[in-house]
């Protein structure tokens, strides 16, 4: 199962996810420049899923200059350029928040990560001219009257959307979605490893969707969780996440008034309200046998509790990140189950330290799955992978050779048997599934990605029900000259016999930067007995065709279907077809 990544701890933070002055003047002609940025081109893989856990098709994901897209089973691999001290991977979605995400580059190696995005969505409302209070969970904002203005800087005077999120900075896979990797540029200029005492995220918006800011100082009051707040300074720096720098930068100060933390902003991005530390580096090696495992790494600082996780690279075990100078420190090795299956105090350090490597012998409970895959003619797939899940809720990616072979440890979690899913991302075929009995030596032979193709038509999963209408007819046009806009329509006819059907008539409309917009409109003919409608969800298109004998495919999550006036949430459709 695909884990965590390392990032310098950011354990009990308060991340003030708004305003901050990116126009202050620096005048201290004393301070040392920055390390330069060294560029490395990284191969980056994983999963792309909800905070539930659920997997996520069509997130869009850019690395340097390059781009992919998570498919159906949320899984995605890349290769770009980055920074490789600070490695970022940008995911964006529509109906999620976007995320600057952090991980760790391995020069020798393929990093491997998971991804969780934060839904965008129930935004609250004030009036631009009135102001007021917003609360959310355990945060209280404060914006004063007559103070929004729009991108081009007028003022505004409608209502405001108000879209939050908070985020537990007790969680232990708080890495998986917050912005960046907790290394930060403090007033003077030089690097620090920053420790969290809380987290939000906010962004405006006006009556026709455009972004807005404030032109006046608005005030945060966020509660420090009750694990940590006896840990919490009584001043302590404010931070924001400055998307060109890809860091974390100082600006401003926050004060402890019981058990909250208030401060001042002046426009809204993401924030921090943390604790520096000296930044030092820490990398290290752990693995079962004879590979790396996708084991999850895991330190804490003993004085305070603040706890870090990362995955191990996918062949050698490779771990890495930031840690804090002369602290005392536990480093623990997990499998898939939750449980330590290593555990040694370290430091403390004062320079950057290599630990290990941790050899680490397989138990009952471990198994190596392997095998290989070839496409339909037999011929070895490479571009590819094999989706397995096992136990109740343990799940990863098997990745393959230039040969076609697999070979990995799992952590059984003593589940008897495991699913496995051959994918042809080159010939965008699959195989369908098989059950395996799990040994310590598992190896299921030869699987063939061929028995499942693309195919035209409207898939719907609903309430654990499916509904398919094949066929379709396509076409795709651009529209305006100001601002074009690709539009899509799908026409397909559910025909209920006895001369009942329904004509469906799916229209998409691609603004471009991902933005997507569908809307479906049905036709009755006679007295059909049952009629799908879709109200609200997030769509995605992952394959963009625009031109005749392209294919075109659409995928919505998260919709609220309505049968014959029985509502099913967390409905999804998937639409393929060629266009014409």
């Amino acid at each position: 199962m695909l884990k965590k990544i390392l990032y310098p701890f950011l354990s009990a933070l308060l991340v003030f996810a708004v305003a901050c002055r990116k126009d202050s003047t620096v005048t201290d002609i004393d301070m040392e420049p920055r390390p330069p940025i060294i560029t490395a081109q990284a191969t980056l893989l994983g999963l792309v899923t909800d905070l539930d856990g659920n997997t996520l098709e069509g997130a869009q994901l850019t690395l340097g200059n390059s781009q992919t897209t998570s498919d159906e089973n949320g899984y995605f691999k890349i290769t770009g350029f980055t920074d490789s001290k600070n490695a970022i991977v940008k995911v964006e979605m529509p109906g999620y928040f976007d995320v600057w995400h952090a991980f760790q580059y391995f020069e020798k190696d393929i990093s491997q990560t998971r991804i969780r995005l934060t839904p965008r969505a129930n935004p609250l409302t004030l009036s631009a001219n009135t102001g007021g209070d917003i609360q959310f969970e355990n945060t209280t904002i404060s914006f004063q009257a007559n103070s929004f203005v729009d991108e081009s800087g007028d003022p505004y005077n409608g209502d405001v959307s108000i879209y939050t999120a908070y985020l537990d900075p007790t969680d232990p896979d708080r890495h998986t979605f917050m912005p960046g990797n907790l290394t930060a540029i403090d007033a003077d200029n030089q690097l620090q490893l920053l420790v969290s005492y809380g987290m939000i995220n906010v962004e405006l918006e006006g009556d026709a969707g455009q972004k807005l800011q404030i032109t006046q100082p608005a005030t945060i009051e966020m509660t420090v969780p009750s694990s940590i707040v006896n840990h919490a300074p009584a001043t302590i720096p404010l931070w924001y996440f400055d998307t060109d720098e890809q860091r974390w930068v100082e600006e401003g100060m926050a004060n402890l008034q019981g058990d909250k933390y208030v401060g001042t902003v002046n426009h809204f991005s993401f924030w921090n309200c943390d604790d520096p530390y000296t930044l030092i580096n820490l990398n290290g090696q752990a693995y079962y046998g004879e590979s790396g495992a996708g084991l999850e790494v895991c330190i804490t600082i003993l004085s305070n509790g603040d706890q870090s996780c990362t995955t191990t690279s996918v062949n050698d075990g490779y771990f890495g990140g930031g840690i804090p100078a002369g602290e005392e420190l536990l480093l623990e090795i997990f499998g898939d189950c939750g449980t330590a299956i290593y555990s040694e105090t370290i430091g403390p350090f004062n320079d950057d330290v290599t630990v290990g490597p941790y050899v680490l012998n397989p138990t009952q409970a471990w198994a190596r799955v392997e095998g290989k895959v070839v496409d339909c003619d037999g011929a070895p797939v490479s571009n590819g992978y094999v989706y397995g899940s096992w136990s109740s809720n343990q799940f990863g990616v098997f990745n393959l050779a230039s040969d076609g072979s697999f070979s990995k440890y799992i952590n059984t979690c003593n589940a008897s048997s495991i699913t496995l899913k051959a994918m042809d991302s080159e010939n965008l075929k699959s195989g369908d599934p098989e059950v395996f009995n799990l040994s310590p030596l598992t190896d299921v032979g030869t699987l063939q990605a061929c028995e499942n193709e693309l195919v035209e038509g409207v898939f719907i999963e609903y309430g654990g029900n499916t509904f398919n209408l094949l066929g379709s007819t396509i076409s795709s046009s651009l529209n305006g000259s100001g601002n074009p806009v690709f539009v899509t329509e799908f026409n397909m006819v559910d025909d209920q016999g006895t001369a009942d059907k329904v004509i469906y008539k799916f229209t998409i409309v691609d603004w471009g930067n991902g933005n997507i917009a569908y809307e479906v409109n049905s036709t009755l003919v006679g007295n059909p007995p049952n009629v799908f409608s879709f109200v609200g969800g997030s769509a995605v298109i992952t394959l963009d065709g625009q031109q005749p004998g392209d294919f075109i495919i659409l995928e919505a999550a998260d919709i609220t279907l309505s049968l014959n006036g029985t509502e099913y949430l967390n409905s999804r459709m998937t639409i393929v077809g060629i266009i014409q």
